[in-house]
């Protein structure tokens, strides 16, 4: 309710949650810089984000979503929930499912990477494997569609007499790319998100 104040939001979380814990999250106002007396309706953007935050990490639910819950913080705000759900993580183990648009940001977080594309999953994975999933390979044609052969191809660009192919390879064969005399550069986890999120990566991935 938007005439609640703070520290009533924390009194009517600690109503529906079996495993409210009230010390956790008054030490959690403190951190944010929030003030209890506050009312909801007086939050800025980025104070209502740290009020969610709060209540989803002192609820200590089994299952915790956070859809993109940073949204307004400022880069010391987000930086105190990235290190504080890690800590959580550590103190009180249990599934932690977070959106996200700043991948690369927070990428260190994940366990496991989902990426959702008109409603179907075209991609889960360990983010470990991911991380070092997507790279670039840069040479002439031929080799490079000898290299490619068989391998998942998201995108492919031609200049001169050089070609570069894009490619999703849990399986890491970039170093046999080196063999070949091949350019390799690595994607960030973003930009390989980004490039499995296009268009045609549905055909590229089935």
């Amino acid at each position: 309710k938007p005439n609640f104040k703070i520290q009533e939001v924390l009194q009517l979380a600690s109503l529906f949650y079996p495993n409210w814990n009230q010390a956790l999250a008054e030490e959690l106002v403190k951190l944010f810089n929030l003030d209890k007396v506050m009312r909801v309706k007086a939050l800025s953007k980025g104070m209502l984000s740290s009020l969610g935050v709060i209540v989803g990490v002192s609820s200590r639910s089994p299952i915790t979503i956070f859809d993109e819950p940073y949204t307004g913080m400022d880069a010391s705000a987000r930086q105190e929930l990235y290190t504080l759900l890690i800590e959580e993580y550590d103190e009180f183990p249990r599934t932690f499912i977070l959106s996200t648009h700043l991948v690369d940001e927070i990428n260190n977080l994940f366990e496991k990477v989902m990426i959702l594309k008109e409603g179907k999953l075209i991609v889960y994975e360990d983010a470990e494997i991911l991380r070092g999933a997507g790279y670039a390979v840069s040479g002439p044609k031929n080799v490079i569609d000898h290299f490619c052969k068989g391998k998942k191809v998201i995108k492919v660009q031609a200049f001169h007499n050089t070609t570069t192919s894009i490619l999703y390879d849990p399986q890491s064969s970039s170093n046999k790319a080196t063999a070949l005399g091949l350019s390799v550069s690595h994607l960030s986890m973003q930009e390989l998100l980004v490039n499995l999120t296009e268009k045609l990566v549905k055909e590229v991935l089935h």
